[in-house]
């Protein structure tokens, strides 16, 4: 019986790691998709690169 309860906990704990997993794959994508897209409306605006990735990094450092 102990083996069991611990198969279950360990079965219920994997599970929550999973939909953790899928949570943070599904904001990274949201997050490139943005960021693709903010990129294409700053050299659509004449603004390069170098300073669209600039501005990226001094918000991370933020936390924006």
């Amino acid at each position: 019986m102990i083996a069991h309860s611990w198969v279950e906990k360990v079965s219920h704990t994997l599970s929550n790691a999973g939909r953790a997993l899928q949570k943070e794959a599904f904001y990274i994508k949201n997050v490139e998709r943005d960021r693709h897209a903010l990129t294409e409306l700053a050299l659509t605006l004449g603004v390069t690169p170098a300073a669209c990735d600039e501005a990226l990094l001094n918000g991370q450092s933020r936390g924006d």
